[in-house]
């Protein structure tokens, strides 16, 4: 982790085009995890506003019982158990909360799967979600969302 914070704070620090994102200026997707209490994350609606996120780039090779849907939009905000993701999600909360970031964009918790409208929506700015993003977590040890990509080597 201690590698991880520092390239990314060098990134930030010596790089023309990182430099300039580092100032937070870029606006934040209209839903992100708030990360600041990994063990209880939370969705929260950030609609108007600028900062830094981390985006996540995984295979969800399985079912996703934990999805937003319209009927948990208010207990997601409230706090979500964490020991209920699987484990990729968990792996990324635990590295947005380690680098020192309190957002992360993760598309199964960020859009509202039983909403056509939000999903047409909110896939339409994917590419702005991932390109503003200060870092994107991609996933690519793991084969499916409850595997995890946190291991020891």
């Amino acid at each position: 982790m201690d590698l991880a914070r520092a390239c990314l704070e060098r990134c930030a620090r010596e790089h023309a085009s990182c430099t300039t994102r580092s100032g937070s200026l870029d606006p934040l997707p209209t839903r992100l995890i708030d990360c600041t209490h990994p063990d209880c994350p939370r969705l929260t609606s950030t609609i108007g506003q600028h900062g830094k996120y981390l985006t996540l780039s995984y295979v969800w090779g399985e079912s996703q019982p934990h999805s937003l849907v319209k009927a948990n939009i208010s207990a997601y905000m409230a706090g979500i158990t964490a020991s209920d993701l699987p484990q990729t999600v968990r792996d990324a909360i635990h590295l947005t909360h380690a680098l020192g970031i309190e957002f992360l964009w993760i598309d199964t918790l960020c859009i509202i799967q039983d909403s056509g409208e939000d999903r047409l929506r909110e896939v339409a700015l994917m590419h702005d979600i991932y390109r503003n993003a200060c870092l994107t977590i991609v996933a690519a040890n793991a084969s499916k969302a409850s595997a995890g990509f946190l291991r020891d080597r």
